[in-house]
């Protein structure tokens, strides 16, 4: 019995915690990696035709690029619980 107790230890120099923030790096990068793909998505056009219309960056993302994102938070909710 004292083989299973010793597999079931950390690794010396990793406690729980280190882990666990292991885990939420990943989870964090999978997010970033959604939304940038969900902003990649946006077509050039509008951006354009934005320009066009006089339009700052600021404009641009305020006017454009934010309305049409409000899918990409609701499918990063849907991943908060996996924390």
């Amino acid at each position: 019995m004292a083989g299973c107790a010793d597999r079931r230890a950390p690794r010396p120099g990793t406690s729980r915690r280190r882990r666990s923030a292991r885990g939420w790096r990943a989870v964090a990068a999978v997010r970033a990696s959604v939304a940038r793909q969900y902003y990649l998505t946006i077509p050039d056009g509008l951006t354009e035709a934005a320009r066009i219309d006089r339009l700052n960056e600021y404009g641009i993302w305020a006017r454009m690029v934010l309305p049409l994102s409000k899918p990409a938070p609701a499918s990063l909710a849907l991943t908060k619980p996996l924390r």
